[in-house]
């Protein structure tokens, strides 16, 4: 099962609007739903982002004489460290062995001269010139925002409290809605009132945790 069919079960259990199918006899439907889920992502992504890594290779045209540029690796919004990596293959051994050797971090750039390390700029990391021949790859790491597939145990909690806010809130704004919610999830006795009560308390929950998971980015 795709992972955005889990999170919609786990949504849909949540406001109590189960059902059977994706017809009337739902609330939401799956895509009103999943515009929830996407808002959620960007809300959650600004304070807690995703940590991401990702190993490049340095592409042919560069050297100690040419500046270049590499597109930033999908799913990474920004750069906080390159490390520089050396490909090694031992032959000698059964099966062949290889590993990247670290050697060492890429200095950002200072603002001076040609040789004044990268720079990110517009999903682009440029390169200036002046790094090793011995450099084969370059090992990226900064941040980006969730999707539903990486979405780790705290983002996903925060994203379930941030859409039972925004659908209660959608109950109490909508009259037909609640009515139809009502009737859907066989909580005909509950009333408006009752559902602000549960709109706050998700609320509330949502901006404890996120509190409590926010992420201080570093830079560069």
């Amino acid at each position: 099962m795709a992972a955005i069919d889990t999170l919609l079960q786990k949504v849909r259990r949540d406001l109590r609007d189960t059902g059977t199918s994706d017809g009337v006899d739902r609330t939401w439907s799956n895509q009103e739903l999943i515009d929830l889920v996407n808002l959620a992502l960007v809300d959650i992504s600004r304070a807690y982002p995703a940590e991401v890594a990702s190993t490049v290779a340095v592409p042919q045209v560069y050297s100690s004489s040419h500046h270049t540029s590499i597109a930033l690796p999908a799913g990474m919004e920004t750069v906080i460290r390159i490390d520089a990596l050396a490909y090694k293959i031992d032959s000698t051994v059964s099966p062949v062995a290889s590993w990247y050797e670290a050697l060492g971090p890429l200095e950002p750039a200072n603002g001076y001269g040609n040789y004044s390390g990268w720079e990110a700029h517009g999903g682009t990391v440029y390169l200036q010139p002046g790094m090793s021949d011995l450099i084969s790859h370059l090992r990226l790491i900064g941040y980006g925002d969730w999707t539903v597939d990486t979405l780790d145990a705290q983002a996903e909690e925060a994203l379930r409290y941030h859409i039972q806010a925004e659908a209660f809130f959608k109950l109490m704004a909508d009259r037909t809605m609640f009515q139809q919610w009502q009737v859907n999830s066989g909580a005909t006795d509950v009333s408006v009132p009752m559902i602000n009560q549960n709109y706050t308390i998700a609320r509330q929950r949502y901006e404890r945790l996120l509190a409590r998971i926010r992420r201080i980015r570093r830079v560069s």
